[in-house]
Parts: C-alpha cells; sequence; structure tokens
C-alpha cells in the first residue's frame, strides 16, 4: 500500500485486475492503464443497486465476459482507459418495497487513480 497525497486515505495499488465490492465503499485505489475494474454490489432481490457509473473517460465499461451473476447482485466491468481520476458510484433503497413508504438510498462511491504506468510502482 502507498499513501496517495489528498486522498485522505491510503491508495491500493493492484496490478491485472482490481476486484471491489460492498466492503470497499469509500475506498480509494491505484491502478495502471490497461488494467481491469470489475465491480460486484450484493443487494437483495427487494433492494437491488442501480448501475454502477463512472464519473471519468479514465475509466470505461467493457464487457466482462461473464454469462450471469447472482440474483441480487449488480456488476461492472471497466478498463481504466488512460491517468485520470474516477468515481464509481450506485446506490440502492434502503427499505423493501412494500406497505411502507422509504425514500432512503444507499450509496456506493470508490474513487480510481489510474495512474501513469511509471507513477503507480
Amino acid at each position: 500500500m502507498r499513501p496517495m497525497p489528498g486522498t485522505g486515505g491510503t491508495a491500493q495499488p493492484v496490478t491485472g485486475v482490481l476486484t471491489l465490492g460492498n466492503q470497499n465503499n469509500g475506498g480509494t485505489f491505484c491502478v495502471r492503464p490497461g488494467e481491469r475494474v470489475m465491480v460486484y454490489l450484493r443487494g437483495t432481490p427487494g433492494r437491488r443497486w442501480a448501475a454502477i457509473r463512472s464519473d471519468s473517460a479514465a475509466l470505461v465499461v467493457v464487457a466482462s465476459g461473464l454469462l450471469s451473476l447472482p440474483v441480487g447482485v449488480t456488476g461492472a466491468a471497466f478498463l481504466a482507459a488512460r491517468p485520470g481520476t474516477a468515481h464509481l458510484t450506485s446506490d440502492r433503497p434502503v427499505c423493501s418495497s412494500g406497505p411502507v413508504r422509504c425514500d432512503a438510498l444507499l450509496a456506493f462511491r470508490v474513487t480510481v487513480i489510474v495512474a501513469a504506468s511509471a507513477a503507480a510502482n
């Protein structure tokens, strides 16, 4: 692990494929161009995660190659396309649909830094 200035935490460098899930919420991670980022968020059939989005062209959506995911899991695959910083986000309802209405949402957000090859070492 290598501290990244200004992230308020520790960026975790990876090689090849970075796999993220619910437990990584709020984290900061570092990848190199050409590496993949896979995200799997576990919800429930009644409280699924929304599509996972990137706010930057540093990470672009790619096909995952997986045929299907378990019920309640939302997944996404990204390719680190160029140096930059991307935030991957999603949200899901806190309450199940039913007789009691609840508009609260649970948010997922991670920061992925795509570093130039030499800077990520």
